[in-house]
């Protein structure tokens, strides 16, 4: 009875030690409102960073180096040209009042495109820190290895951590 006793005691503050020496994570945080943010300890990531932080975990920095390449060129350009197909027919119409309206509605047309390679760089993006942050999880955990059956001195338990 008495060997039970401390043997329970000690499972008790072995279960507090592991509570206590888990190392905590550096997960990133997404934030969605017009655009998607990617924060990680309050500090805004930018996408090179992420593509940075992602490496340690291969299927996250997949993901993110597709968003890297969708979203970064593609989005720029084609905002771009559109936003500009879109105010020079506008200037030009204040300016000398002819009008332009074919050349706006190309320019709407291009901008809708840049908004679809900016989705889908929130899309890989976000799932690349999905990734992330569950093998960030995953890893932070201890390794516990149980055995029960016949030891040394007759029926045992055995734990390794």
């Amino acid at each position: 009875m008495k060997t039970l006793f401390i043997l329970c005691i000690s499972l008790l503050f072995t279960c507090q030690l592991f509570a206590q020496t888990q190392a905590p994570v550096d997960s990133i945080q997404i934030k969605k409102g017009f655009s998607t943010v990617f924060l990680q300890n309050g500090k805004s990531l930018s996408p090179k960073e992420l593509l940075e932080i992602t490496q340690s975990n291969p299927a996250a920095h997949e993901q993110m180096q597709l968003a890297y390449k969708k979203g970064g060129t593609g989005t720029v350009f084609f905002s771009t040209v559109g936003g500009l197909l879109i105010a020079w027919p506008l200037l030009a119409t204040s300016m000398d009042g002819g009008k332009r309206w074919a050349m706006a509605g190309t320019g709407v047309g291009i901008v809708a495109v840049g908004f679809k390679f900016s989705s889908s760089y929130a899309k890989h993006a976000t799932k690349a820190v999905h990734l992330y942050n569950s093998g960030q999880l995953e890893s932070s955990l201890p390794k516990l290895d149980m055995k029960l059956g016949f030891m040394g001195n007759g029926l045992g338990f055995h734990l390794k951590f």
